[in-house]
């Protein structure tokens, strides 16, 4: 039997032991994945991919360079066209626009900018959430945005309008340690992970595209606080040890990891402890594919959460084990591919980010946002398994960095 065929009689059997749920929203899964995951894994190619994504954003375009961030949304938001230009970059179509273009759509991106701290505020996001007060803490809103708009700006070749004046207490050491030891990691250590991710991110952008020598030092101190908490049998940060960690903390583990690990990527330093994280994350892929509870849906962040330290840091020689793992892994996500072109944030559910109605879709609705960090995770997972493509990854403070190893 070939290659294709085997896949698929591994996957059948695997969904077909899922049929004795009770409970429809499984049922409604396994249709998913057996209609479009399966079948949009056999069948993937990248310039229909690209083709699809590109009609997408078309679709939820509503002016040059402002986007929505779901077709049922009512009013276009600035977080959308920052996940556009990361798109039009990651496709490679970015580049082919005049330099008039460009700029065009930086000064759009620019015109949300405040003199006064430096972030950036759109009106149609005003709300508590937006200045990182409730639930969501820094997992949505102005200093997460912030770690998108860097990306989006130096896509563009066009650096902020004004000093991002809201880091200036941190080149302050003292400040910086008191802040950090603040911190622990014995509760929540995901929205932890926010806070760091969305403040080192910012300090390295300063540093490398805006001159402000003052970061690295700051950058320097995160880098070696982080190292000090690391825990050594995991290779992740955790106050418990791995034997008292429940199943639910272990994935809420790997989800704040993989907001640490970039610092270290990015300022090109060897991550202690590969092997442990590899053990780590392989046992918790769960039945359908992703990573999340077993039966859970997990969404773009829980699976990408996953993959990328995964396969940053895969060191077995069991190319068969991690091959399988990530097939089934791309199966799931493309489980979430709409026919518009675009991919939901989960498969067959709705997904409110940030609890704002401007950034939620609906039931089996494409988001930017699903739509840009489901391409990024099957850009690192194509190149990962050697897949033609012309995937256009960047080197860039925070989500997007090349992972260099292949199966």
């Amino acid at each position: 039997m070939n290659t294709i065929g085997n896949l698929k009689t591994r996957a059948k059997k695997i969904l077909m032991s899922k049929l004795h749920a009770v409970y429809a929203q499984d049922y409604d899964v396994v249709n998913a994945i057996a209609s479009k995951g399966i079948k949009g894994f056999t069948e993937l190619e990248y310039q229909t991919l690209k083709s699809d994504i590109l009609a997408y954003m078309d679709s939820v375009k509503t002016a040059p360079y402002t986007y929505k961030y779901a077709s049922s949304c009512s009013q276009p938001c600035l977080y959308a066209s920052i996940y556009a230009v990361m798109l039009e970059g990651l496709l490679g179509v970015l580049n082919k626009r005049s330099k008039d273009d460009l700029n065009a759509w930086a000064e759009y991106l620019n015109s949300f900018q405040s003199p006064k701290d430096g972030l950036y505020y759109d009106p149609n996001l005003s709300c508590p959430a937006y200045e990182h007060q409730g639930e969501w803490n820094e997992g949505w809103g102005k200093h997460h945005l912030m770690g998108h708009m860097i990306i989006a700006l130096a896509r563009l070749n066009v650096i902020p309008r004004y000093p991002l004046r809201y880091l200036e207490k941190y080149y302050n050491l003292d400040y910086l340690n008191k802040w950090m030891n603040h911190f622990d990691f014995a509760d929540d250590v995901w929205t932890v992970s926010n806070y760091f991710m969305n403040l080192y991110t910012a300090l390295e952008y300063v540093r490398d595209y805006m001159h402000e020598d003052r970061a690295d030092a700051a950058i320097q101190s995160m880098v070696q606080w982080l190292l000090s908490k690391q825990n050594p049998s995991t290779g992740m940060w955790h106050s418990l040890s791995i034997f008292e960690l429940s199943h639910s903390e272990r994935y809420r583990v790997v989800r704040a990891a993989y907001h640490f690990y970039p610092l270290f990527e990015y300022e090109g330093m060897d991550v202690p402890f590969k092997r442990q994280i590899e053990e780590f994350i392989y046992p918790l892929q769960n039945t359908w594919g992703g990573w999340t509870v077993d039966g859970g849906n997990a969404g773009a962040c829980e699976d990408i959460d996953a993959i990328d330290p995964l396969l940053r840091y895969a060191t077995t020689s069991n190319t068969r084990l991690i091959k399988s793992v990530i097939e089934r892994a791309m199966i799931w996500q493309l489980s979430s591919r709409n026919s518009d072109g675009g991919f939901s944030f989960y498969v067959r559910s709705r997904q409110e980010y940030g609890g704002h109605s401007l950034t939620t879709s609906q039931r089996d609705e494409s988001s930017m946002f699903a739509t840009w960090f489901r391409t990024l995770c099957l850009a690192y997972e194509m190149n990962f398994l050697g897949m033609s493509n012309d995937f256009n990854i960047g080197r860039f403070p925070g989500y997007e960095i090349p992972i260099k190893n292949r199966l």
